[in-house]
């Protein structure tokens, strides 16, 4: 890691910063709000992108997480078939999958009460589990 402040590094205050942790064996501060957002927008990354393949019943799992962060606590009058953009919360494959968007649907009920912060140590923390964790793919 560098030791030199932003400004001593040139940077100016209209560049675009991008930010990011290695994954591999790093304990995650439950209680640093940055840390948090930051692996969990990677892991998020990670998941839909499909660098890390999931399970359906995996990809049910993370996308409930995601939708819980999003939206909050599940509201029958709101969240209803056709409320989800499956782009924003499954990988390619699972989108088409007949009845999955019913399936987070009854997964996202399960995380009512869950704040965004543990939701969010909860989505890291299944990705972490996933057999490809760890793995680099190369073509």
């Amino acid at each position: 890691l560098g030791t030199h402040t932003l400004q001593e590094e040139d940077v100016t205050p209209n560049e675009v910063l991008c930010f990011a942790r290695q994954f591999f064996g790093l304990s995650l501060d439950q209680t640093d709000p940055f840390q948090l957002e930051l692996m969990y927008l990677q892991s998020k990354d990670s998941i839909l992108s499909d660098e890390y393949p999931s399970s359906k019943k995996e990809a049910i799992d993370f996308a409930a997480l995601q939708f819980q962060i999003t939206f909050g606590d599940h509201d029958p009058a709101k969240h209803k078939l056709g409320f989800m953009n499956l782009d924003m919360f499954l990988p390619a494959q699972w989108r088409k999958e007949r009845g999955i968007e019913q399936d987070i649907l009854t997964a996202h009920k399960k995380l009512y009460a869950t704040p965004a912060g543990t939701a969010k140590y909860k989505y890291y923390q299944l990705m972490r589990t996933l057999k490809s964790f760890g793995f680099s793919f190369f073509n």
